[in-house]
């Protein structure tokens, strides 16, 4: 089993600039130290591992297999770093994205409209960490992996090669709340040119998936999903609120060929993927993000998705 919370891990803290789409991208980076390594525990409003800030990489193995997370609609680098901790525990170099203009601190209503800019940041940063002077040599360029939560999901499906023939402009007047920035208009929505959603952003160098809770099954059919030929793992909660097991992450499931599905039973729901909030996190994060039903242990669930994300990652990476 994945450790419940690591003792310690490496935590660096990079900004990337894609110049070419003037694209500013912060990122939290989680890696192997050796056991001497000094730490501290710093914590806020999620729980965290002790960090060993801007520590030496573990010396052994040579290389390390490289994993990018994609966070959800108006999520942060942060809000589920006990994933990315536990797998860095477990000999992982694991990047943590900030999609800019789609995140908590910064949730624009154009920006976060288009969301086929969220696959070309993941493209985007893992070129970026493999020439990166303090991580580029340590990764095996052929051991690629990506997660996602929610709208990471949709991320990942595009990365991975699914085409989103059927993605439409969404309207404000009829579309799901889910799929709408607080504060979009139509005015806003037109302003936008929705046809790159149905190209392709197949990312060769990805060699498997982990997709929690992922949304937009609607916007691919089979066909859609039949040039996918990676390992994909979707994981949900039967009592996904937000965008519903069946016709998102059951659908993909069922058509993509080299696919496993996890349900998790019970009232589990959409944020169950989300960190275990502080004393302090309890009193500003909205409930919606931090509390489950009183019969879903948060921590329990988070020790079967770290074991189910490191098996899948252990066996095809």
């Amino acid at each position: 089993m994945t450790p419940a919370s690591p003792s310690k891990v490496g935590v660096k803290s990079c900004i990337f600039t894609d110049h070419a789409r003037e694209r500013t991208l912060n990122t939290e980076i989680f890696y192997p130290v050796e056991e001497d390594a000094p730490s501290q525990l710093v914590e806020n409003v999620w729980k965290r591992a002790p960090e060993a800030r801007n520590a030496p990489i573990v010396a052994q193995p040579a290389t390390l297999p490289l994993l990018v997370m994609s966070h959800g609609d108006g999520g942060s680098k942060l809000d589920s770093t006990w994933l990315l901790e536990r797998l860095a525990s477990q000999r992982f170099i694991a990047v943590a994205i900030e999609h800019y203009g789609n995140t908590w601190d910064n949730h624009l209503p154009k920006e976060s409209l288009i969301r086929w800019d969220r696959p070309r940041d993941v493209s985007f940063i893992i070129s970026a960490m493999l020439t990166d002077p303090f991580f580029g040599k340590k990764i095996d360029a052929q051991r690629i992996g990506f997660m996602g939560f929610s709208l990471g999901g949709l991320t990942g499906i595009w990365l991975a090669g699914g085409v989103a023939n059927l993605y439409k402009k969404p309207l404000q007047i009829s579309s799901p709340s889910v799929e709408l920035h607080p504060r979009s208009n139509q005015a806003i929505i037109e302003e936008i040119d929705f046809s790159p959603a149905k190209n392709t952003f197949y990312d060769s160098r990805i060699k498997a998936a982990f997709l929690m809770a992922p949304g937009y099954g609607s916007s691919f059919d089979k066909t859609g999903l039949e040039n996918i030929k990676i390992p994909v793992y979707v994981i949900t909660g039967e009592g996904d609120e937000v965008v519903g097991a069946v016709s998102n992450a059951v659908h993909y499931a069922q058509n993509i060929t080299a696919a496993a599905l996890k349900i998790l039973p019970g009232k589990v729901g959409h944020y169950v993927f989300l960190n275990l909030p502080t004393e302090m996190g309890k009193k500003f994060i909205n409930r919606r993000y931090s509390q489950d039903d009183p019969s879903v242990d948060r921590a329990a669930q988070h020790a079967v998705i770290g074991q189910a994300a490191l098996q899948f990652f252990k066996n095809h990476l």
